[in-house]
């Protein structure tokens, strides 16, 4: 199956579920089909670059991990430990903070 099959499959089924939903939850579907629709155009252009799929590697300048040459930088705490990819929060110019672990993260020496 490719993109286009998922996509149109995906679409049959939220039109299947839309008339069983009560009204007050037809939002929930909107909602879902616009993040749906995020991931079809974000996703080819993350496979094309590979930086979707890429390990992540650290790096010394940040003191954080990173996807290639994604400009999210996540969390060393937490990937060390747990193996979750958590982007971190610029403090200023060379601190950074993880908002999950809220570990203070400087460049590396």
């Amino acid at each position: 199956m490719n993109n286009s099959t998922h996509h149109t499959k995906i679409k049959q089924l939220l039109d299947q579920i839309e008339p069983l939903l009560p009204a007050t939850h037809q939002h929930l579907l909107s909602e879902l089909s616009a993040e749906i629709e995020q991931l079809v155009t974000f996703l080819p252009q993350a496979s094309l670059t590979g930086e979707y799929l890429a390990k992540p590697e650290f790096d010394n300048s940040s003191g954080c991990y990173r996807r290639g040459q994604e400009s999210i930088f996540y969390c060393p705490h937490c990937y060390e430990s747990q193996q979750d990819l958590i982007a971190t929060q610029r403090i200023n110019s060379r601190l950074r903070v993880c908002p999950q672990c809220r570990s203070s993260i400087k460049p590396a020496k």
